[in-house]
């Protein structure tokens, strides 16, 4: 079997394996947070150390932003053991895209304020609208 190269380069070194957190809080109802804590962390355990979460998962009030801010107010030694891959710059109702840089600026300001200072934002991105309207 082949070796499945790692991306280097970042920090922590990043492996084969990634965690997608959308089933997280993308759901009505969700599943327990504290059950959706324990998978984090069960997670990372296994190796996982590339996390993608979204503003687009879930609402503005709770979705996997939310959810990390409390994972690392529990668990602030795993901060630097995550490299957080986040999709964002959503504008609701219905979610679509805005690309705009003042978009990009307040999401960016949102996210660090619900992290409040428990992890930074290793790289924002914005989904693509499949229809084109971005």
């Amino acid at each position: 079997m082949p070796q499945i190269p790692r991306l280097t380069g970042v920090s922590p070194e990043v492996g084969p394996i990634a965690y997608g957190m959308m089933g997280l809080t993308w759901d009505d109802p969700n599943p327990p947070k504290e059950q959706s804590l324990a998978t984090m962390r069960a997670a990372l355990e296994a190796g996982a150390t590339l996390w993608n979460a979204g503003t687009l998962y879930g609402t503005p009030e709770y979705n996997s932003i939310h959810l990390l801010a409390e994972y690392y107010s529990r668990y602030p030694d795993d901060r630097d053991k995550v490299v957080v891959f986040l999709k964002g710059a959503t504008v609701p109702p219905p979610k679509y895209i805005d690309g705009s840089p003042e978009n990009i600026r307040r999401e960016i300001d949102r996210c660090i304020s619900i992290l409040n200072g428990g992890k930074s934002i290793d790289n924002l991105r914005y989904r693509l609208n499949k229809t084109g309207n971005n």
